[in-house]
């Protein structure tokens, strides 16, 4: 009597192990995943701002809006490589035509790309 009910503690013993394995393997995945994410979003704010920043000083030293965004985008795309760590532009927002320079006028108006826009829109 003694002898089945060893055999069915490891069986289950076995089942128990296999189970909590495969839990084990999909939380660390889960960790892996996240953190890479992190990895990606902390790369890509550092690109927007450095982008920014190049936009700002091109604008600051010619006034041409078309400059600054060129160059902008020429430092978004420097310091965010095309596939880093697989992460892919959303074909709905192209990191090239992501960037938008604007710029505020001494009457308050807000100019981008050369068109005119009303300040609060």
């Amino acid at each position: 009597m003694t002898h089945t009910k060893d055999r069915r503690d490891r069986g289950f013993t076995v089942i128990m192990a296999t189970v909590s394995l495969f839990a084990t393997m999909l939380i660390a995945g889960l960790g892996f995943d996240v953190a890479t994410l992190y990895l990606i979003r902390t790369k890509l704010q550092g690109a927007a701002d450095a982008a920014a920043l190049a936009a700002v000083r091109a604008l600051a030293e010619n006034g041409n809006m078309t400059a600054a965004q060129t160059v902008g985008t020429e430092f978004l795309t420097a310091n965010f490589p095309t596939n880093y760590f697989g992460a892919q532009a959303m074909s709905s927002m192209p990191v090239a035509s992501a960037l938008t320079v604007s710029l505020i006028n001494q009457s308050g108006v807000r100019e981008r790309r050369g068109q005119r826009l009303p300040r609060n829109s």
